[in-house]
């Protein structure tokens, strides 16, 4: 602590889930001078991220059954519209995944503020003896940031799987 000096976190959105922690700012005054430094932010602390880095991170939650959720960023171009991101990202995924198949693509919304995007699923296969089956729930998070969970399973999924989905997904609740 500072003695006569004044510390002040500013948070992002994020604030509110330890899961889903952005870069915030710290700003501290001793003696007259302010220094502020970016901070990544996560679960069991934080760390200052030097000049120029940026923050990406991906969150994973494992549920009891084993079922897991990739939560992760990235980035669109700001004069690139959402559906368009989308429509580039699933040829991205048909070129880059062998026999990639999309089975469904449905409206979706995330959190009870009704963030809309997309659910898409889908399957491919890495190699002759493995398919793997995927969920990805894509929203747009700003003009130039994109939020996707991604659900991964060696099967199709089930219905208690869809439904831990969209219970995920709805329980959503966008920081500050």
């Amino acid at each position: 602590m500072i003695n006569n000096g004044l510390i002040l976190y500013i948070y992002d959105r994020f604030d509110n889930c330890p899961m889903l922690k952005k870069p915030s700012y710290f700003i501290q005054q001793e003696k007259g001078i302010i220094r502020m430094e970016q901070r990544c932010l996560f679960t069991e602390g934080s760390i200052s991220l030097p000049e120029g880095y940026k923050e990406q991170t991906v969150n994973i939650l494992i549920s009891p059954t084993g079922n897991a959720v990739n939560i992760s960023r990235d980035d669109k171009p700001a004069d690139e519209t959402f559906d368009d991101y989308v429509a580039r990202q699933k040829q991205l995924l048909q070129r880059s995944l062998k026999d990639w198949q999309l089975l469904e693509e449905k409206p979706s919304v995330l959190g009870e503020n009704g963030i809309h995007g997309h659910l898409i699923s889908s399957r491919y296969r890495p190699n002759k003896k493995q398919q793997v089956y995927q969920i990805q729930a894509v929203y747009p998070f700003s003009d130039t940031q994109t939020l996707i969970f991604t659900m991964s399973s060696p099967n199709a999924f089930n219905d208690e799987q869809w439904a831990w989905m969209n219970t995920l997904l709805l329980s959503f609740q966008p920081r500050g």
